[in-house]
């Protein structure tokens, strides 16, 4: 294969983009995706680096502590806010091609995870900006990567750097602590399996005691970090819905409402199909609105590839995919939970980005010959 259609050159050439965007951003712009979230954080940022109070303490300053921090010791530069999202872009990627290299993709496989994660323009604009999400990228790529590791090589040293992960990732955003509970089950349940990909009876007794646990805990987290009420998941997810302008054009509605948790089994699934492929054909008025419904349509293509691989998998390939792919699930349910406008959607599909890439690829046409020998027909 040609040394320029790499994944490495891949994504040194989106490192260098997303610099390009950070600099037209910083000096020139604004730049798409460096709305008022983006400037916001700076600005509270730079605050803080004054000695300014951000008043009370939320998970969702925490990131404008670090960066006001950073600025304090360096300067309150707009540009070095944006070239450190676009740093942490890069550190997302390098564990993105680890993960890719223990999912056994050959070189053709990677390129093509590397080339759609460099490129996607939805990712080149927020990654370069100064949003947290390149910072979620970053934390969601090491954790599921460290679960991985804990699962293919059965070290404990590994467990102990994925709790830190996910502290990681919930000082980033609260809904993220929830997921990296659920992670933690994930992963446990994948240690028992054995190479057949069938799971071992004390693995799932053990699962289904930590479902338990993991479920209050994790209720009651998300309640109190998240959506800070205390009236149940259910009636917490209707009430935020009910606050929020469903007039504005991006919005959509869910139309199943939540008047108890039962509801939840019907209300997520909808969610979590709006929160996919929204905005619909039919709703996109602005060249935004198509880019954002050719993106869905990727989304959708290498969805239905996540799928097909995991069926076509076996053994620890097939555990390793759908260890990945069980990230990717948690994380976007939890924002489809909370989302109603694709502004917004755009953003938050950012962090389990190369989760459903490294699934898409994770299996080719050539695999295809051992995975009949190995599972014969009867």
């Amino acid at each position: 294969m040609p040394i320029v259609c790499s994944a490495r050159n891949a994504i040194v050439a989106g490192f260098f983009l997303r610099i390009s965007v950070a600099v037209w951003n910083s000096f020139y712009g604004p730049s798409f995706g460096a709305g008022p979230d983006a400037a916001g954080y700076h600005l509270g940022a730079v605050s803080y680096s004054n000695g300014m109070s951000l008043g009370a303490f939320q998970i969702s300053s925490i990131y404008m502590y670090a960066l006001g921090t950073l600025y304090s010791w360096t300067a309150p530069s707009l540009f070095l806010g944006s070239c450190l999202s676009c740093a942490a872009w890069f550190g997302s990627a390098i564990f993105l091609i680890r993960m890719a290299k223990l999912l056994m993709l050959d070189d053709s496989q990677q390129f093509a995870v590397a080339f759609i994660y460099a490129f996607l323009p939805s990712s080149i604009l927020i990654t370069s900006v100064t949003l947290r999400e390149a910072y979620q990228l970053l934390a969601v790529n090491l954790v599921i990567y460290l679960a991985l590791k804990i699962y293919i090589e059965k070290s404990a040293y590994y467990w102990i750097l994925m709790l830190a992960g996910i502290l990681f990732m919930g000082a980033l955003h609260g809904g993220l602590i929830v997921a990296g509970f659920a992670m933690i089950v994930i992963t446990f349940l994948a240690v028992f399996f054995d190479k057949r990909g069938s799971p071992s009876l004390i693995g799932l007794t053990l699962l289904a005691t930590s479902l338990i646990l993991v479920a209050y805990l994790g209720s009651f987290i998300f309640l109190e970090l998240a959506f800070n009420v205390n009236a149940g998941l259910g009636s917490a997810i209707q009430a935020r819905h009910d606050s929020w302008q469903q007039a504005a054009r991006a919005s959509y509605s869910i139309g199943v409402r939540v008047n108890s948790d039962l509801d939840l089994l019907f209300f997520t699934p909808v969610a979590l199909f709006n929160y996919l492929f929204q905005p619909f054909p039919w709703r996109a008025t602005t060249i935004l609105d198509w880019a954002l419904v050719i993106e869905n349509l990727l989304r959708g293509y290498l969805l239905f590839r996540a799928v097909a691989n995991f069926y076509h998998s076996c053994g620890e390939r097939r555990v390793c995919i759908g260890l990945v792919f069980s990230g990717f699930l948690v994380i976007e349910i939890i924002w489809a939970l909370g989302t109603i406008n694709w502004g917004t959607a755009v953003r938050h599909h950012i962090p389990a980005l190369g989760l459903l890439l490294l699934c898409s690829f994770a299996f080719a046409r050539k695999d295809y010959p051992k995975f009949l020998r190995q599972n014969p027909a009867k």
